[in-house]
């Protein structure tokens, strides 16, 4: 089973922007912390740009040759035997 988000074009947003913005909230100052609203504001902003930046990117154009036989054939050798 696969838990993790899914958006066109085939990314896992969540994996790259929630570790980023939970990190920002943490380095503000005491005196300055975000509140949860502007939290889930700036995460909900990181999916659209990250969406929005694999769509208009050369990758993301031809989806079926990312997940090519030759791709999968270069797998790491710990998952060789899967």
């Amino acid at each position: 089973m696969d838990f993790d988000d899914t958006w066109h074009p085939a990314t896992h947003p969540s994996g790259a922007v929630l570790p980023a913005v939970i990190a920002l909230a943490e380095a503000f100052p005491q005196e300055k912390k975000i509140s949860g609203l502007d939290l889930l504001l700036a995460f909900n902003v990181g999916i659209e740009v990250q969406g929005r930046l694999l769509r208009f990117s050369s990758e993301a154009r031809n989806i079926p040759k990312r997940f090519s036989s030759k791709a999968s054939s270069e797998r790491p050798p710990a998952m060789s035997e899967l």
